[in-house]
Order: structure tokens, then C-alpha cells, then sequence
């Protein structure tokens, strides 16, 4: 049994990561432009949105020094 998980799947992952943080964002200022919002509500929006965004791109981080250890 092999161990691990092939680089293409991992190069897949990437980019579901890449498409979320698209998705989180564009969820996010399609709210901040068309809806008023109490300005405390606002900011917790927005550094949930920043918050969710830095777990992305930690996976993604993660996963691209995954695929280099495995092309060496």
C-alpha cells in the first residue's frame, strides 16, 4: 500500500482552496454593497472574513511545501 497522497490530488486542493477564498470574499462584498449593516457587525464581518481567508491560505501553504517535499 502506498503512502501519502498523489501530487495531483494535492494540486487539486489548492485550487478548491483558491476557489473558497473567492467564494468567502465575493460572499462577503456582495453583503458590504448591498446591504446596510450596523457598523459593529460590519467589522466582525470583516475580520471573520480576514480570519477565514488566513486559514486558506495557511492550508494552501501547506499543501504547496507538501508537493515541493515530494518533486525533490
Amino acid at each position: 500500500m502506498k503512502k501519502g497522497t498523489r501530487t495531483w490530488k494535492l494540486g487539486a486542493m489548492v485550487i478548491v482552496y483558491c476557489f473558497s477564498i473567492i467564494g468567502v470574499v465575493g460572499i462577503y462584498f456582495s453583503y458590504f454593497f448591498n446591504v446596510k449593516m450596523n457598523e459593529i457587525i460590519l467589522f466582525l464581518a470583516t475580520v471573520t472574513t480576514m480570519c477565514l481567508a488566513a486559514v486558506f491560505l495557511t492550508q494552501i501553504v501547506n499543501l504547496l511545501t507538501r508537493i515541493l517535499k515530494r518533486k525533490r
